[in-house]
């Protein structure tokens, strides 16, 4: 299923306000300067496919993987660099369906939860050319994949009467790392695999924590009211959302266990972090989709929105544009817990304005260099423009009326 957000309530960002009082002095505190970014069209609808799941993939050469359903009425899960796609697996063979949660590695594998015309199905592996059956369904729930480099695939699964296992396996050797539950109530869920086969998962048994197989506990809601799903990097530090904590509505954390590092917050210009999972790379950087009190909702990679923007969609309620990708604004977008590289590209699911649907990564820009001129977060590709000046400081307004504005304008 397509989940969809483009509209968020709350109060409208005014760039043009009235100025009342004579000989005001108004500070504006300035910002880091945003990065900047290049846009890359992954696949779109104005070519053969019909539609996508929000939930792309990205792996340390930029490859994406994505699901699909294509025009003449097949569905796949497909790679592409922009250049060209590969079809990783499709309905025109063995396969009758696919959940949409894929995962990547370096390899160029993609690991994935599918059902077959014969009418079983279980987590499977392929790279397009070869495809390795990892776990069969045995009458069990099966959670969504997570594959590393060596090509082992950590997973959940569920009875549903309380026998939840989160499961590693490379198709030869299965191994259950841990068993939650004798009852309805309890479960396991979700589980994201590093390069040095450590998995971090959530159990909801006693409350809800997330945990990691070698032992630690990473965060419960002995602290926060609320955690969501985890994301590893290769050093074993987890990113995950958290709800209420102290007098904070919630919040992204980084933690290995030892030492938890806010990334960002509800008390600045976030309303909420309840929209999927953040993406953490070796560097320690966490990327995260969330909406705005001003309106609107982007993918961020710190708590600045305009410093750590990547890409903005609008909400048309509050007259708010989103910025602007190939020929149109973003309506709506989506993150996935892969969707941050170690080279700091991202890929999302975005609506734009005229209808099209599509899967894009973002490129970070080197700024300032003759040879790559800045990008203005949103721009295509080949187009660029100078970044708005990231902060004004002290400006004295003296002497204007009632009714004077002052408008923040963008220098071409």
């Amino acid at each position: 299923m397509k989940l969809r957000i483009g509209i968020f309530r709350d109060m409208k960002l005014d760039v043009a306000f009235p100025v009342a009082v004579v000989g005001v002095t108004v500070s504006f505190l300035a910002s880091a300067e945003a990065q900047a970014y290049t846009f890359t069209r992954i696949a779109d609808t104005s070519g053969q496919f019909s539609s996508f799941s929000s939930f792309p993939v990205i792996n340390d050469h930029g490859i994406v993987s994505f699901w699909a359903g294509l025009d003449v009425g097949e569905t796949g899960i497909f790679a592409g660099d922009g250049a060209t796609t590969t079809t990783i697996a499709d309905t025109s063979g063995v396969f009758r369906s696919f959940d949409t949660l894929l995962s990547s590695n370096n390899q160029g594998t993609v690991a994935f939860t599918g059902f077959l015309d014969s009418g079983s199905g279980g987590i499977f592996a392929s790279n397009g050319q070869t495809a390795a059956t990892i776990a069969p369904f045995t009458g069990l729930e099966f959670g969504p994949p997570s594959i590393n480099d060596s090509g082992t695939v950590a997973f959940f699964t569920d009875s549903f009467y309380g026998k939840a296992n989160v499961v590693i396996s490379d198709g030869t050797t299965t191994t259950v790392i841990s068993e939650v539950g004798d009852s309805f109530f309890k479960s396991t869920d979700s589980p994201s695999i590093n390069n040095a086969g450590t998995a971090a998962y959530v159990t909801t048994e006693v409350g809800r924590k997330i945990t990691t197989t070698d032992g630690r506990a990473i965060a419960s809601t002995g602290t926060f009211g609320f955690v969501g799903y985890p994301s590893i990097n290769d050093t074993g530090t987890v990113a995950f959302v958290t709800g209420a904590f102290g007098t904070t509505l919630g919040g992204i954390f980084k933690s290995d266990g030892t030492t938890s590092t806010l990334v960002a917050d509800s008390n600045g210009a976030f309303s909420s972090f309840s929209f999927g999972t953040p993406s953490i790379n070796n560097a320690g950087t966490v990327a995260f989709f969330a909406p705005l009190k001003a309106g609107g909702l982007g993918i961020f990679t710190g708590p600045d929105p305009i410093a750590d923007k990547v890409i903005a969609a609008g909400n048309s309620w509050q007259n708010i544009p989103g910025d602007p990708l190939f020929g149109s604004t973003v309506a709506s977008l989506w993150f996935s817990r892969e969707g941050l590289n170690n080279a700091g590209q991202l890929t999302f699911y975005a609506q734009l304005a005229d209808g099209t649907e599509g899967i894009y990564r973002a490129d970070p820009d080197i700024p300032n260099t003759p040879t790559k001129p800045e990008t203005k977060p949103g721009q295509d590709p080949a187009q660029s423009v100078p970044e708005p000046t990231a902060g004004i400081g002290l400006l004295l307004l003296g002497a204007i009326g009632l009714g004077s504005k002052l408008k923040l304008r963008l220098t071409k």
